[in-house]
């Protein structure tokens, strides 16, 4: 059903990880760049209501099993070599985050009416912009691991470390809910009302 990144989304795919790695201040312990993956699946349609009635159909399904329009999954992997005493050597402590961007891809899109024609890809940018702040939040804040694991009373076993990583693993999902809560899942940011889309 998914597919790879079409040519015509390049320069979606270099704008969403240069902002990204920027995103990350200098004063950080560490960087944690994400170089995104971006799936198409296809959707159909000659109308709004066909296009929005395609994409509820086949579009990706997120945590709580509901289909969106869109949907970014990511991960955060942390590692560190451990010491004699089998305590964290907390110098050695790395993070590595990763990311997937799915987005829709329209079969047919030069049969729209002019309108919807013009109007589709402003929407699948809305989408994409509003799925790069879900990484952008893993991005800036996974480093937080390192900065945690250093700032913990020394020494710090693995045991302990894992649940520091996952603490913080946790507040990053809690700024998901907590955007889309705000946003409506992206509603209030023209991405998942089709209205916004001229029929």
């Amino acid at each position: 059903m998914y597919k790879a990144l079409g040519q015509f989304a390049l320069l979606w795919v270099w704008l969403l990880s240069t902002a990204i790695s920027s995103s990350v201040r200098a004063d950080e312990v560490v960087e944690c760049e994400i170089v995104p993956t971006v799936q198409l699946y296809d959707v159909s349609g000659l109308s709004a209501e066909e296009i929005r009635a395609s994409m509820l159909s086949t579009g990706p399904v997120d945590a709580a099993g509901k289909r969106r329009f869109a949907h970014a999954e990511w991960s955060v992997k942390w590692h560190w070599n451990t010491n004699d005493d089998g305590s964290v050597n907390l110098d050695t402590v790395a993070v590595k985050c990763e990311g997937t961007i799915t987005l829709p891809h329209l079969r047919d899109a030069q049969s729209l009416p002019e309108s919807l024609r013009i109007e589709w890809p402003l929407f699948v940018e809305r989408l994409l912009a509003h799925e790069s702040r879900h990484l952008s939040n893993v991005a800036i804040h996974a480093p937080r691991i390192v900065s945690r694991l250093r700032a913990a009373k020394s020494p710090v076993f693995p045991n302990r470390a894992n649940k520091i990583a996952q603490r913080v693993v946790a507040d990053i999902q809690a700024m998901d809910r907590e955007y889309d809560r705000a946003t409506s899942n992206g509603r209030s940011e023209g991405c998942w009302d089709i209205p916004a889309m001229p029929s």
